[in-house]
């Protein structure tokens, strides 16, 4: 069954431009960190993306909204293991093992160290290793851990000065891996290979790219109290 879309994706300039409205306030409710949802008194619900960029929906379409966000939840909180897209893949030494992850990586898709020289071709050379060994297994360690680890690497490559910090999500038990810029602003080198893998097509090519252009500073309470 097609993932049902609401409302309608719109531009990071649209969403500050709306933004300038002060009748928009953000929900704590129906926010999820990263991503923050504002409300309209007229009805409407603008979600802002973490990258900037948001989704506009219509009063009309308000209530299955935010009826769908609350079932999800509740089936969150009903089976633990789905509460986070990535719980049971990342464990929380991860920045310790990202070594390890790297130079397992050849062997595990059958390649060798020379092709993974953190270039354009090696991301080409990993998307088709993936695809012939299936997305069922590469979405499970030790292999999604070991690519996050060389996306990652690409990111923080290209980001001067750049580091690897864990976040803890908000199950309270899934961790997750971030680059992050010496002014605090965060890239996430995991989110779009779980896409593709979960929900196809393929394709890896401008991740690290994109997302190290397009960092920013993370909301508030991102990383917790600690």
């Amino acid at each position: 069954m097609p993932k049902k879309e609401f409302g309608k994706k719109i531009s990071k300039a649209m969403v500050n431009d709306l933004l300038r409205d002060s009748h928009w306030k953000p929900d704590d409710d129906l926010s999820n960190l990263p991503n923050i949802v504002y409300v309209h008194p007229d009805g409407k619900i603008l979600i802002r993306f973490f990258e900037g960029k948001g989704r506009l929906i219509e009063a009309h379409e308000r209530q299955v909204y935010i009826d769908i966000v609350h079932e999800i939840r509740r089936l969150r909180r009903d089976y633990p293991r789905g509460r986070s897209a990535i719980s049971g893949l990342i464990a929380e030494d991860f920045i310790e093992q990202i070594l390890q992850f790297l130079d397992s990586l050849p062997k595990l898709l059958n390649l060798t160290p020379a092709d993974l020289d953190y270039s354009a071709e090696s991301l080409r050379k990993i998307e088709r290793k993936l695809k012939r060994q299936g997305f069922d297994k590469c979405l499970q360690p030790p292999i999604f851990p070991a690519v996050v680890a060389y996306l990652g690497e690409m990111m923080r490559r290209q980001i001067s000065n750049s580091t690897w910090k864990t976040r803890l999500s908000e199950d309270g038990k899934t961790w997750e891996p971030w680059v992050v810029d010496p002014q605090g602003r965060v890239c996430n080198p995991w989110i779009d290979l779980y896409d593709d893998l979960a929900e196809g097509p393929m394709s890896l090519g401008n991740i690290p790219y994109s997302r190290a252009a397009s960092r920013q500073l993370p909301p508030p309470g991102f990383w917790g109290t600690a």
